[in-house]
């Protein structure tokens, strides 16, 4: 792992709640190599009940206490993020619901200002798909990518239409980032991979995103099913050879939409 990084997701007490998403960070603590990203995750809450059950279970919870809405926006996680990169700290985003069970840092190598998880029909040239963000990205801390937080702001005020862009929509519909030397790598789908996809090796799988469920029910159901298959995964290739295991396959998505 980088130096001076963290982790950071966010919750509501929709998603932080007995039985719910948070419940299920055991896949950092059954994946290969994801156990010491513990100590560097934080967990920032958006509203009181999330942070007290974040408290509960886990001691590195953060209360948005500035917000005045629960609900969480493009402009609120951008301004988030723009103040954890101005600390100095390089940042990996995830959502809560995206498992980890491989070491993303070692997939990261360029360490480009952001290198992110984006799902697209196409890559050359790269248009928008239905479910755009992946979930997951590395962010690198410097005065680029500091630069390009401004000029989003800017761009924010300008064009009401780009307000509640993602990071995947702002990078794709507007390449003159570019210009400012704010370097972008996608990230391979073969290896961050989400239920809406169905290329899922489990040789290769670093993250696996609970996307395309409609309830939290479905999601946890699901999620609690990868982390079983996982289980199996590892448990059968933990001998001689890893190809033991490959003949393992995801029973998810299950309950969610593939």
């Amino acid at each position: 792992m980088p130096d001076r990084s963290v982790i950071l997701t966010i919750v509501d007490q929709t998603w932080a709640s007995p039985g719910s998403i948070l419940d299920l960070l055991e896949s950092f603590r059954i994946g290969h190599g994801t156990k010491h990203f513990l100590n560097h995750l934080v967990i920032v809450a958006l509203d009181n009940k999330a942070f007290h059950y974040c408290n509960s279970i886990y001691p590195h919870c953060f209360f948005l206490v500035n917000t005045t809405t629960p609900l969480l926006t493009p402009s609120l996680e951008f301004k988030l993020l723009e103040q954890v990169i101005e600390l100095g700290y390089n940042l990996f985003f995830t959502d809560a619901d995206v498992m980890w069970f491989r070491n993303p840092a070692t997939y990261i190598v360029d360490m480009k200002e952001l290198e992110i998880v984006c799902n697209f029909y196409s890559v050359d040239p790269p248009s928008i798909a239905s479910e755009v963000d992946g979930g997951f990205f590395y962010l690198k801390s410097n005065e680029i990518s500091l630069d390009y937080f401004k000029y989003w702001e800017l761009k924010r005020v300008l064009y009401l239409n780009s307000q509640n862009q993602s990071l995947c929509e702002a990078t794709v519909t507007d390449p003159s980032f570019e210009m400012i030397g704010f370097r972008v790598k996608y990230l391979e789908e073969s290896h961050f991979n989400g239920f809406c996809q169905q290329r899922r090796n489990m040789s290769e799988i670093v993250t696996v995103h609970a996307n395309c469920c409609d309830s939290i029910q479905s999601k946890v159901h699901d999620l609690k099913l990868l982390h079983e298959d996982w289980r199996h995964f590892t448990a059968l290739s933990s001998g001689k050879t890893s190809l033991r295991g490959s003949s393992v396959t995801w029973r998810v998505p299950s309950k969610c939409k593939s």
